[in-house]
């Protein structure tokens, strides 16, 4: 048996150094929360999923305001993000059946990768998308370049 001695199984994997991005967002309330007609036989009981496909854990949602149509839920959310693959905030609008299946009211989709460093950014949402129920959620992304993926640099792990 012989061995290729020109092979080097640490040279095998290369890894990339890239900075995380820091994604705070906070889910400060909704208005004229609306299932339509069916208003008339029950109050919305409404929560809202966030979805990032791209980060990790990226499922987060907020609690459920019990007979609420103005809810307000002023959370916040914290997603870590790669900034060289393109982000999308999924947004959907629920509606709590206790005792049966949970209601869509609607859903949004949001484009992360243009938000500007460092500044908070304020956003109103319509669900569904021509309709009357707006939430409103706040954004701020940084970048933390001690907190790298892939690093033993003394000088970052600081």
């Amino acid at each position: 048996m012989t061995f290729n001695t020109g092979f080097d199984p640490y040279q095998v994997f290369e890894v990339e150094h890239r900075s995380c991005k820091i994604l705070n967002v906070k889910v400060v309330g909704g208005r004229n929360i609306t299932k339509g007609w069916m208003d008339y036989v029950d109050t919305p009981d409404p929560y809202l999923i966030l979805r990032i496909k791209t980060a990790p854990e990226g499922r987060r949602r907020t609690k459920t305001k019990d007979n609420e149509v103005n809810p307000v839920w002023n959370e916040e959310f914290t997603f870590f993000l790669d900034g060289a693959v393109d982000n999308k905030l999924h947004m959907i609008l629920m509606e709590a059946n206790y005792g049966s299946l949970d209601q869509t009211i609607g859903d949004a989709w949001y484009s992360l990768n243009d938000l500007p460093p460092n500044e908070v950014v304020t956003k109103s949402f319509f669900f569904p998308k021509d309709g009357k129920s707006e939430v409103e959620l706040e954004f701020r992304i940084h970048e933390d370049f001690r907190q790298f993926r892939y690093t033993h640099d003394p000088l970052f792990m600081q």
